[in-house]
């Protein structure tokens, strides 16, 4: 018995764990989603189309760049993933806030295995081959799809900025 509670605390207190994780990384994306539709820029071109909503997967780096968390949000243009856009930005906690930093994003086309950028991103080869394979992984998650009214609603825990913006 007692043999038995000791394999399944740790794989309890595992599955919490990873529980908590995906939590953490949903606001993440609910997060940065809402940067993508209320800056002035209109990421997501929700305000032009009046799309009632988005439909996005991510995929997380917290090694490429030193001392920085990066989330890639990928908008899928149809439901077979077939075109889209890509957006990089840059996230910190600072207290109970998270702000989010757009720093590139790019448009995209699928066909098998091939990613190629119809709107290319700012920084050249290395960037682009980042983005290639944040789209990789995002392609390996699920869609999920956020209400854009929902979205535009003030996010008290999230400060939005872009490299447009510091202009």
């Amino acid at each position: 018995m007692m043999l038995k509670i000791s394999i399944l605390f740790p794989l309890m207190l595992c599955s919490g764990l990873a529980a908590h994780s995906q939590s953490n990384s949903s606001e993440l994306l609910r997060g940065a989603s809402h940067c993508l539709v209320v800056e002035d820029t209109d990421w997501f071109s929700v305000q032009k189309s009046h799309a009632k909503s988005v439909r996005v997967s991510y995929a997380i780096d917290t090694v490429s760049y030193p001392r920085e968390n990066t989330i890639y949000v990928v908008a899928y243009a149809d439901g077979g993933r077939a075109s889209g856009k890509i957006f990089d930005l840059i996230y910190q906690q600072k207290g109970r806030k998270t702000i989010f930093d757009v720093q590139n994003n790019g448009s995209f086309t699928r066909s098998g295995n091939r990613i190629d950028f119809v709107d290319p991103p700012l920084g050249g080869v290395w960037t682009q081959a980042h983005l290639v394979r944040a789209i990789t992984r995002a392609g390996l998650r699920p869609e999920v799809l956020f209400d854009v009214k929902e979205l535009s609603a003030t996010f008290p825990s999230v400060t939005c900025k872009s490299y447009v913006s510091d202009k």
